[in-house]
């Protein structure tokens, strides 16, 4: 029976190389129905800045010639993949979702996409983004107001925005993005997909245009926890592109498919004074009867020094400081290349004092060492909290200033952590926000997975 629209879809990341391995599918045909949904869908959605349909589809025909000799590479060989406009792709431009680097064509792949083209993945492009990673609405003046495609007119969260369209619309398999402080995550909450930001160093961070060098993560998003496990067996190399760098496991701890029992896990629940809407609670409230049938040991947890809120200004203040410093070249002309708004964050960033940024980065440490003290002292192997304390909203409307309250902690105690969708709010999705123990990255992916047969949505087919 021949495959249908829906059956390309849907199959995602793993599912598309078995059928790519199997022949019932070649590459070219892949890439070309990616290609297809692009045009005809993405003129709405605004989810690309570039599109390479040329170096795609040659990509997919190398594909299909090993494929012809048996000669696959591997799950990711002739699978569509697109890549966050921060995340160097080689001669496409890199901008950061700035105006100012739109000419910016990148000489070499990030490490990132070096190691993707390696495992013959094909890179469709790259994606729109929150202008210089500094905000999470993905309303981009120079590229066009990304919408979310559960609603029309609705942000898919940011700065990642770009990547969780793409995903939930199916104009690519998976995606990369960047996560400072939620950046891969929330809009992984609000698109309703499945969002992973490995521990600090975990990726390679070469070939980045950073916002905040001591903050931000390369993170894949895709439409399973499955698809995220084989990606990040590909990604996590420990290699030192990254400020710090750590040992990477061995590829089949991210792919070890051993049940993970829900039941003598503790879970903890994050208690803080985070207002949240009354529908995602709702949905959270139902996530956690359910995770309490399943078995799972649910305690309260709450952090001496890490009143997230607060804590979550503080990263703020670093990202704008350490954005003023990567952006530098730019702030020095008095061009149109960054809006008044992005502009004005940084200069603000640069004028702040030593100590204010050191009482900052004290802040962040402090934190740190009391999470990850009290989750081993406690004997926590997970911390749970919705992604996001709202669903999305409508573009233009006053962005909340509490989109990543929750998401912060993982960044600040360096923690790995990922996304899930749960169940929807007046139609919107409800993201779970899963956060492991130092070092537990392949962890983490493995209870998303397990929980996904719980909670899984059904993505809207556009």
């Amino acid at each position: 029976m021949p495959l249908s629209d829906l059956d390309i879809l849907n199959a995602g990341v793993v599912g598309l190389a078995d059928l790519l391995a199997r022949k019932e599918l070649t590459a070219t045909q892949a890439t070309q129905f990616y290609l297809d949904r692009i045009k005809r869908l993405d003129p709405s959605l605004k989810a690309y800045i570039n599109v390479d349909a040329a170096g795609a589809l040659d990509a997919a025909a190398q594909a299909d010639a090993r494929y012809a000799k048996g000669q696959g590479l591997g799950p990711l060989d002739g699978v569509p993949v697109a890549i966050k406009d921060n995340i160097a792709v080689a001669g496409l431009p890199c901008t950061a979702g700035t105006e100012a680097r739109r000419h910016a064509v990148a000489d070499e792949d990030a490490f990132a996409v070096t190691l993707l083209r390696e495992q013959g993945a094909v890179i469709l492009g790259t994606l729109n983004m929150h202008e210089g990673a500094l905000g999470a609405v993905t309303d981009n003046v120079a590229y066009g107001r990304c919408i979310n495609p559960w609603r029309k007119g609705y942000t898919p969260g940011g700065s990642s925005g770009g990547s969780g369209t793409a995903v939930a619309a199916g104009l690519c398999a998976a995606a990369l993005g960047s996560d400072t402080m939620g950046s891969v995550r929330i809009p992984s909450a609000y698109c309703g997909v499945y969002g992973f930001k490995p521990t600090y160093g975990r990726i390679s961070s070469d070939g980045v245009s950073h916002l905040s060098w001591s903050l931000d993560t390369i993170g894949p998003l895709a439409r399973n926890a499955h698809d995220l496990r084989m990606l990040m067996a590909v990604l996590a190399t420990g290699h030192t592109g990254a400020m710090v760098t750590i040992p990477s496991p061995d590829w089949k701890d991210f792919w070890l498919d051993e049940p993970v029992r829900l039941a003598g896990l503790t879970i903890g629940i994050l208690d803080t004074a985070i207002e949240t809407e009354p529908g995602v609670a709702r949905v959270f409230a139902a996530a956690l009867d359910r995770l309490e049938a399943l078995g799972a040991d649910l305690e309260r947890v709450s952090f001496d020094g890490a009143d997230l809120p607060t804590l979550r200004r503080k990263g703020l203040l670093i990202a704008e400081a350490e954005g003023a410093v990567a952006f530098a070249s730019e702030l020095t002309r008095a061009d149109e290349g960054l809006t008044a708004n992005f502009r004005s964050l940084l200069e603000y960033g640069a004028r702040q004092s030593a100590a204010k940024l050191a009482s900052a980065h004290h802040a962040i440490l402090t934190a740190r060492a009391a999470v990850r003290k009290q989750m081993a002292f406690a004997g926590i192997d997970l911390l749970i909290s919705p992604t996001a304390p709202q669903t999305a909203f409508l573009h233009g409307t006053q962005a909340p200033a509490s989109q990543a309250d929750f998401t912060v902690i993982a960044n600040f105690a360096d923690l790995p952590a990922g996304s899930l969708p749960i169940g929807l709010s007046d139609g919107l999705p409800v993201g779970l926000h899963v956060v492991g123990a130092e070092g537990e990255d392949a962890m983490v992916l493995r209870v998303m997975a397990r929980l996904e047969r719980e909670f899984g949505l059904t993505l809207p087919v556009l």
